[in-house]
C-alpha cells in the first residue's frame, strides 16, 4: 500500500505479563518505524498471566487526513466509571463489558468506550464511559402498550 493512502487511524494488539504496567491512553507506541500516539482503547483481554489490550492509535508521521481543531470530550451526560477488582476475580469481566446495562446511583446508564487499564499490584482498574438510558415517558408507555393490544387484537379477530 503507497505511504498516501495508508490509514493514519490504526488499532493495534498489545500483551504484557499481568503484573507490568500497559501502555495507557496519551503513550505512544513505535511500529516499522513510524510513532503511534494511543488515543483510545477498543477492548482487552485478560488471559492466565497475560493481558491484551486493543488500542486505537493514530500514526504521528502520517499528515494526509483533514485537521480537525475539535478534541473528543465525552458526551454531557456521560459519566466515567471506575472498577477494580483482583486480577484473577470472576467478576472483572462482567463488571467491564461494553453495552453491559447496570444501575448506577440509582439511574440505569450502559457502559459505552474504556478510557483506561491500570494494574496497581494485583488489582486491575478499568475505566469507562457509561451513558444513562432514558426510559420513554409513562404516558407514551401506556400509549403504546396499548397500540400494541389493539394490534394484537384486531389480528386474533379478523
Amino acid at each position: 500500500m503507497s505511504e498516501e493512502l495508508k490509514s493514519p487511524i490504526v488499532v493495534f494488539k498489545c500483551s504484557t505479563k499481568l503484573f507490568k504496567h500497559p501502555h495507557r491512553v496519551g503513550d505512544t507506541l513505535e511500529n516499522d518505524g513510524h510513532t503511534y500516539l494511543i488515543i483510545g482503547i477498543n477492548n482487552y483481554v485478560l488471559y492466565g498471566q497475560h493481558l491484551t489490550i486493543w488500542f486505537t492509535c493514530q500514526d504521528l508521521n502520517q499528515m494526509n487526513y483533514a485537521d480537525s481543531e475539535r478534541v473528543w470530550t465525552p458526551v454531557e451526560h456521560w459519566q466515567e466509571v471506575l472498577t477494580r477488582c483482583k486480577y484473577d476475580d470472576v467478576r472483572l469481566k462482567e463488571a467491564t463489558t461494553l453495552g453491559r446495562v447496570f444501575l448506577l446511583e440509582g439511574t440505569w446508564v450502559k457502559a459505552i468506550e474504556y478510557s483506561d487499564i491500570e494494574i496497581d499490584g494485583t488489582d486491575i482498574e478499568v475505566s469507562f464511559y457509561a451513558k444513562p438510558i432514558f426510559p420513554i415517558s409513562r404516558k407514551e408507555a401506556r400509549a403504546k402498550l396499548f397500540e400494541e393490544r389493539r394490534k394484537k387484537l384486531r389480528i386474533e379477530l379478523a
